[in-house]
């Protein structure tokens, strides 16, 4: 069961790699209180890891115009590479969210060995690895951050990774406010 839900997760992001690279996907924008998301996400896709999770919330709800599902996915990989990075002694990862006039910011930081400088730059690449000799159960298949760094362009925002050897890494992902086109 678990390889059957492997694959399907693996088809599910080559699929909509091809629909973000290719430009064929149109956002399906709402109105999504992002806190909420994020504790639901928590909460189902890593339940056995909850202890090793620290969620940094507002106090008030964050509502913003986006495409639910692919900002879920964004911090869905981000967690899952976050976790997957930091290793059992160290600091829990950090998810943060933050509302700012005009925009949302999503942070996620973990506390491992960080990414190399010469591989920062590249790790958004489809298929991209830092690390060629890390296997299947470690490493991904690297498209996690790719993925995420089209989402977040596709919803005129960004995706920037900080590392530092020894220190971990932090991903943010910023997403402007939504005003729609204005009719002339």
């Amino acid at each position: 069961l678990g390889d059957i839900r492997e694959m399907e997760h693996l088809i599910a992001d080559l699929l909509e790699s091809e629909r973000m690279n290719a430009g064929h996907t149109t956002l399906r924008r709402s109105a999504v209180e992002l806190s909420g998301m994020l504790q639901s996400l928590i909460h189902s896709e890593f339940q056995d890891r909850f202890a090793q999770i620290n969620l940094h919330l507002p106090s008030q709800p964050v509502v913003r115009e986006v495409d639910e599902v692919r900002v879920r996915l964004v911090a869905k990989n981000l967690i899952e590479n976050a976790l997957r990075y930091t290793p059992p002694d160290t600091a829990p990862v950090e998810v943060e969210l933050e509302a700012k006039p005009g925009m949302v910011v999503l942070r996620v930081r973990e506390h491992g060995p960080g990414i190399p400088k010469e591989h920062l730059g590249r790790v958004t690449e489809p298929f991209y690895r830092a690390d060629p000799a890390r296997s299947r159960s470690t490493g991904g298949l690297g498209l996690g951050l790719y993925l995420a760094k089209r989402i977040a362009e596709a919803h005129r925002g960004s995706l920037v990774i900080e590392s530092e050897l020894g220190q971990g890494t932090l991903c943010t992902v910023t997403i402007p406010d939504f005003v729609p086109a204005q009719l002339p």
